[in-house]
């Protein structure tokens, strides 16, 4: 994690080996493939000192796709397939994530996700439809959300207001932390890569969260969403696929 954490350009072997005394790539690279540690152990303790500390209660888990583009067909996970980060068909592997958002924090929850095929069992939600107001040019947006049919109209809105929080994670965890660099060709060292991620993530985010108390401000506490948030515990957004 601390190799993660300096600016550097990259988020590699060679410069995590750079910036941590002691270590080096080929360290690095036994660390996520060959060393006995239990990633999803640390995962856990993750999200239950998140919860403790980051959470409200009132939060929306979001689920969205990323694709992380990569030259060559050897690259765990890689395939020629369609990647909203490319913005077109390229080589690239995908990974879904799960954010929990709410009026105090976002943060990654988690690592693995499956998903359901045209031959699975469907699930009854909402296709909640956003357009641009006054006017604008701007293409509409669609989100699913599980929400129940007693679902309010100002309910889904606030949900769907709360789907672009998964958004900076993917920004700042591939721009900052590296998540989009790792170099082996196994799968159980992307997940351990995914998890050391997401554990630079949780500090980054304590650290805002301490300082926000430190620094106090005139007006009412932060509330970055509108319309006011609600009861939310349990429900999910994501665009649809």
């Amino acid at each position: 994690m601390t190799g993660l954490l300096p600016e550097r350009p990259n988020k590699n072997g060679d410069t995590i080996a750079q910036a941590v005394p002691g270590t080096s790539e080929q360290r690095w690279q036994a660390f996520l493939t060959n060393m006995q540690w239990d990633e999803a152990a640390l995962n856990r303790q993750r999200v239950q000192k998140m919860s403790a500390e980051a959470t409200v209660g009132d939060g929306v888990l979001v689920l969205d796709d990323t694709g992380f583009a990569k030259q060559g067909q050897a690259a765990v996970g890689v395939a020629r397939q369609d990647s909203g980060t490319l913005g077109k068909v390229g080589n690239c592997p995908l990974a879904v994530t799960c954010c929990d958002s709410d009026a105090r924090a976002s943060w990654p929850v988690a690592v693995r996700c499956w998903r359901v095929t045209s031959a699975g069992q469907r699930q009854v939600g909402w296709l909640v439809g956003e357009r641009a107001t006054r006017g604008q040019a701007e293409e509409r947006k669609y989100a699913w959300s599980n929400r129940s049919a007693a679902a309010t109209l100002e309910e889904l809105a606030g949900d769907v207001h709360r789907r672009s929080a998964v958004e900076p994670f993917h920004e700042e965890a591939t721009g900052e932390l590296g998540w989009d660099q790792y170099q082996g060709r196994l799968w159980p060292g992307i997940h351990r890569h995914a998890v050391t991620v997401m554990l630079a993530y949780r500090f980054l985010v304590w650290l805002e969260l301490r300082q926000r108390r430190a620094v106090p401000r005139r007006g009412r506490p932060r509330d970055p969403f509108a319309p006011a948030p609600r009861s939310t515990a349990g429900h999910a957004t994501r665009p649809p696929s």
